[in-house]
């Protein structure tokens, strides 16, 4: 028959595909086209068996053609979805040869003509860029238009023809929207992936700073405890024969040392088994109800507010250790405690009538004060310390109501 030369073109064209670009399907393709594949086996199935059936061992040659450009037809559906980030040259042929496939199987088969053309365009459709579809789709759906007009048994009609053009359009239209909302789901999935990344990543981050945390607490706590308590005891021992009386007092101090320790340990511990937080202004009244001592008053202004965990946290140890540090080396008669915000800021006063310091000539670590300095900073607060001999001693710490990522260092 005469149209068997022309219609193997697409088939050497699509030959070319292979040898000038590689390709391999997508994992997460594979089931889509295994799926694909084996239905337009059945359809090809189908169709050879019926003509040959109809028609005779006659139809065997044109078959034979049928079957060599159906497979060629399906490779280039395949093969459009390396339309994206490919050269020119690639689209025009991948083109080319779809066109030229989907013509020859309507020549070849006309009851295929409107199927062909349908999933010639969807295809086309959910793997064109916008920009393509603007340069290609109104003359590929003009050319599928005038080839189904042409293979008609009936001469075609004006309404007909609008009919099967408006049919295509709608359907290059639905796979470009279906591109799309795949595209958008593959980014939903993307971004999804990255926010539990993100959300581990902030999980491990926070499992750090509280590690962090816990190696100041127990350094403040235990080590310098230790430390003293060690020290204290080498003390007494060298003064338990010339000076019994001093040794008795340094060994009643690593005692007294001991005990508050263990009070700082087991306050620690109690808060990492709370299974709920204890809102700041209540923690800060209780800590000003056992933290005075004997002949010491305590009175307490506290603002309720809610500031992030490490905040609150960070403000309880301060008012812990200026209460502490108040009534044992100041010994202080009056004791306040404020907590007010001012302005965009958290402020935590506690101020006492003890016999005061000079910071200047505080050794670094003594009374805590680089500890409250070192958690204040790492929020991005500050901590104040006035006092000076005979005058008392206020320690003032600041820190954001919002969280900083860019600590502020006052020094005083």
């Amino acid at each position: 028959m005469p149209f068997l030369a022309w219609t193997l073109a697409p088939v050497v064209m699509t030959a070319i595909l292979p040898v000038v670009w590689p390709w391999r399907v997508a994992p997460e393709r594979q089931g889509f086209w295994r799926r694909f594949v084996a239905i337009a086996a059945l359809i090809a199935a189908l169709v050879v068996g019926q003509t040959i059936l109809s028609e005779g061992p006659a139809a065997w040659a044109r078959m034979g053609v049928f079957v060599a450009v159906a497979t060629a037809y399906v490779y280039v559906l395949m093969r459009l979805d390396d339309m994206d980030g490919t050269s020119e040259l690639f689209r025009w042929l991948i083109l080319g040869c779809l066109l030229t496939s989907a013509a020859a199987l309507i020549t070849l088969n006309s009851a295929l003509g409107f199927t062909v053309s349908v999933c010639t365009m969807l295809f086309l459709g959910a793997c064109m860029s916008l920009k393509w579809h603007q340069r290609v789709t109104l003359p590929l759906v003009a050319a599928n238009v005038w080839l189904l007009q042409s293979m008609s048994a009936t001469p075609p009609t004006l309404l007909q023809a609008l009919s099967d053009g408006i049919g295509l359009l709608v359907m290059a239209m639905f796979g470009f929207i279906l591109r799309r909302t795949t595209r958008l789901g593959q980014d939903l999935g993307r971004a999804n992936r990255q926010l539990e990344q993100h959300a581990q990543q902030a999980e491990e981050l926070a499992t750090l700073r509280e590690r962090a945390r816990l190696a100041r607490e127990l350094h403040d706590t235990l080590g310098h405890a230790l430390t003293t308590i060690t020290v204290q005891l080498d003390a007494a021992e060298r003064l338990l024969e010339k000076n019994p009386a001093r040794a008795q007092l340094l060994v009643e101090r690593s005692r007294d040392l001991s005990r508050g320790a263990t009070v700082e340990l087991r306050a620690s511990l109690a808060q990492l088994r709370q299974d709920e937080r204890i809102p700041l202004a209540e923690e800060l009244r209780a800590l000003s109800a056992q933290g005075g001592g004997e002949g010491s008053a305590v009175q307490v202004a506290v603002a309720d507010l809610r500031l992030a965990p490490q905040q609150e946290h960070a403000l309880a140890r301060v008012a812990r250790e200026a209460l502490h540090n108040a009534h044992r080396h100041a010994h202080a008669r009056q004791i306040q405690v404020v907590l007010e915000t001012q302005g965009e800021a958290a402020v935590l006063r506690v101020e006492d009538d003890g016999t005061g310091f000079d910071p200047s000539s505080v050794p670094p670590g003594h009374y805590g004060l680089s500890g409250m300095q070192e958690r204040l900073l790492l929020l991005g607060g500050r901590l104040d310390v006035r006092s000076r001999p005979g005058e008392g001693t206020t320690v003032t710490a600041t820190l954001p109501l919002r969280l900083s990522s860019t600590p502020e260092v006052h020094p005083r």
